[in-house]
């Protein structure tokens, strides 16, 4: 099932307000791809989300990502790409961007992979692994993402090894996580940017941290 009118113009209407440019084709990808998650052919919940609320936390959230990508080297690390959010939304959005998406459940894992095959999306590699056992390959991603898997710390200390000099962290927080992050040890990183965002259905503020590799 498409995506609805409301969502449609949410979704568009938050596009433009961070000048991501949006096509129909992406649009329908995107309805796609809730319908692959929510559909009944699920074997599992994979996601705690309501349908209802998908479009904003999921879709938008994971636009807000595309502005702060790199943009020399795209090759882009999804840690615990669980659903594929953020890592399919910008996969979708950026078809510049190289997306590896790693998730240590072998049964997201197996969704993934499908559902890139039906969305059609040749940008987009999975991987069934456990990053946090040290096994990210050192020096070899530009840009890394994750929602909701690892805490700051240790999304930092995996960056500080994932990352080429000049790659970006991006941070999606909470008012708690953003107190992590305060505490937490950056050396290696410089901070590019720190703004706070909103999404309609979700009374708490959130927060985007970019951070680049030094």
């Amino acid at each position: 099932m498409p995506l609805s009118q409301d969502e449609r113009s949410l979704v568009s209407t938050s596009a433009r307000g961070v000048e991501v440019d949006l096509t129909g084709e992406m649009l329908e990808r995107l309805g796609l791809l809730l319908d692959l998650v929510y559909g009944g052919g699920s074997r599992r919940r994979l996601t705690a989300v309501p349908r209802v609320e998908a479009a904003s936390r999921h879709l938008v959230d994971s636009l807000f990502l595309c502005p702060h990508l790199p943009v020399t080297g795209r090759r882009i690390l999804d840690l615990g790409s669980g659903a594929g959010f953020p890592g399919l939304v910008v996969a979708t959005l950026c078809p510049e961007q190289e997306l590896v998406l790693a998730e240590r459940s072998a049964s997201k894992a197996d969704f993934l992979l499908r559902a890139r095959e039906q969305l059609g999306l040749d940008n987009v590699t999975v991987l069934a692994a456990d990053m946090r056992a040290g096994t990210v390959e050192e020096g070899g991603f530009d840009g890394l993402i994750s929602r909701a898997t690892l805490g700051p710390g240790e999304l930092l200390r995996l960056g500080r090894r994932a990352l080429r000099r000049g790659g970006r962290l991006l941070l999606q927080l909470g008012p708690r996580t953003l107190e992590e992050y305060h505490a937490a040890r950056r050396d290696g990183f410089a901070e590019l940017e720190q703004r706070p965002y909103a999404l309609p259905d979700l009374e708490s503020q959130l927060f985007l941290v970019v951070l680049g590799r030094i």
